[in-house]
């Protein structure tokens, strides 16, 4: 507060004496752009301290159920509810890119995929921010041996052109993306559930 008075006082000041001396608009409208901007930046420094951390889904992956707090049958308003505002949004599509993942909705407007990860590279920060693992430890990262040792052999596999490997398991809803060996994405669909 008394950083943000000084700085008001110091520009009184300044604009008093500056203000015979140089009287172009160009010129204040330029020193009035610091201000704010200096103003704006200490309260927003001020305000960080009072924020909460953002939130990390280190939650247990339930195949055919959902991820953490998202969870079959619930509203895209429950969702947000629960998550807060998603980072953006691609039609209906809820991304919260910072917990890198996604959340897709049906016709009625109730969960019905959870996209985890990026499905085009392992490198892709969302597969860094996507913390969740299944009970048996599958998550990002996780190798082919470490999949089928947990859920055994997929009922389809697939490559893409890509170079991506995707494995499905329908019994479950779930698919996993591997990018050089490493699950890169997985697919929960949760509609089953419903």
């Amino acid at each position: 507060m008394k950083t943000i008075s000084k700085q008001r006082r110091f520009v009184q000041l300044f604009l008093r004496a500056v203000k015979g001396a140089l009287a172009t608009s160009q010129f204040a409208a330029s020193l009035a752009g610091v201000v704010l901007v200096t103003s704006c930046s200490e309260k927003a420094n001020q305000q960080k301290g009072n924020e909460t951390q953002p939130a990390t889904i280190e939650e247990i992956i339930e195949p055919g159920v959902g991820v953490g707090k998202v969870r079959a049958k619930m509203s895209i308003d429950q969702v947000i509810a629960e998550l807060g505002q998603p980072d953006n949004k691609t039609g209906h599509i809820l991304n919260y890119t910072h917990l890198g993942f996604s959340v897709s909705p049906d016709k009625n407007g109730t969960v019905s995929l959870i996209m985890c990860g990026d499905p085009s590279s392992f490198g892709s920060p969302l597969v860094r921010s996507f913390r969740g693992r299944t009970k048996e430890g599958i998550g990002m990262g996780s190798s082919p041996s470490e999949v089928i040792k947990a859920l055994g052999s997929p009922k389809a596999e697939e490559r893409q052109p890509s170079g991506l490997d995707v494995w499905r398991y329908p019994q479950i809803g779930t698919t996993f993306y591997f990018d050089a060996g490493k699950v890169c994405y997985m697919m929960i669909n949760v509609r089953s559930a419903q």
